[in-house]
């Protein structure tokens, strides 16, 4: 699966053990987008992660439909596997 980073919101702010260096918005295979992941930064190791955007605000979605078709092909799949169990 191809992703791409489509736009770097970058900031510092420290938390507890945990350095946040930003947000950023990705593309999924230009199907889906994914927005406002936050990028962190362990203090201790340096090690990165990532951590998914809730859904609080309804006036910013964190996802967005670009291929119409994907919600086709993602019912189709979800009924399959209902199916077959």
């Amino acid at each position: 699966m191809n992703v791409y980073i489509e736009k770097f919101y970058n900031f510092e702010v420290d938390y507890r053990n945990y350095k946040v260096l930003g947000y950023i918005d990705i593309n999924l295979e230009n199907s889906v987008r994914l927005k406002y992941i936050k990028v962190l930064q362990n203090k201790l190791d340096n090690s990165l992660f990532f951590q998914m955007p809730t859904c609080k605000d309804s006036k910013k979605p964190f996802f967005e439909l670009l291929d119409s078709k994907i919600l086709e092909h993602v019912k189709q799949n979800v009924l399959k596997m209902l199916t077959e169990k």
